[in-house]
């Protein structure tokens, strides 16, 4: 059962927006999974991070990518599935000479419907490359949706010092006004 929202929150949902070398377009979601169709370019990488709260079930469409998963190395081809549970690292980087296309599920839903809705609002209005990562990821935990995605050990370090730098940038920007446009 998909959650009660508003048509224009599910149209947002649904638009597809890209970052960096990658695109992402929801397929459809209910409360027990995610599911969206993932790309990345040639020579495109996802660095290590880890779902603290769902699996990520990725089955490969296309290309070729590579995986570290809890530092194992997977090359996967077309048909291939790799599962990653919640809590593990992983990274992926695409080893072809076309795009890595996948089908990927995150288990369970989480607040990731609500994450693609303020990405995609975002890039609807413009925003694009670090712009979009950093006012998303502060809209996120402006509107207190659980954790997305951190980076491992020493990173993850780094990164809360960067995002507590965002919190302070984004509250005098007036950032937080957009939270509510993008979640209703």
């Amino acid at each position: 059962m998909q959650p009660t929202v508003s048509p224009e929150f599910q149209t947002r949902v649904m638009q597809p927006f890209a970052f960096m070398k990658q695109e992402f377009r929801c397929r459809k979601y209910d409360e027990n999974r995610f599911e969206l169709d993932f790309s990345m370019e040639p020579k495109g990488f996802v660095p290590s991070h880890l779902h603290p709260h769902m699996d990520e079930l990725f089955v490969i469409t296309g290309g070729q990518g590579e995986f570290v998963v809890d530092g194992k190395k997977i090359t996967a081809k077309v048909g291939d599935q790799i599962l990653v549970k919640k809590g593990i690292p992983h990274s992926l980087k695409t080893v072809s000479h076309e795009p890595l296309t996948c089908v990927v599920t995150y288990s369970p839903c989480s607040d990731t419907h609500k994450m693609f809705a303020i990405f995609a609002g975002l890039t609807q209005d413009g925003h694009s490359g670090n712009s979009l990562m950093m006012k998303g990821e502060y809209l996120c935990r402006k509107a207190g949706l659980e954790t997305f995605a951190q980076s491992p050990g020493a990173l993850g370090v780094v990164e809360a010092a960067v995002m507590g730098v965002m919190t302070f940038i984004g509250n005098l920007s007036g950032w937080a006004k957009l939270k509510d446009r993008y979640l209703s």
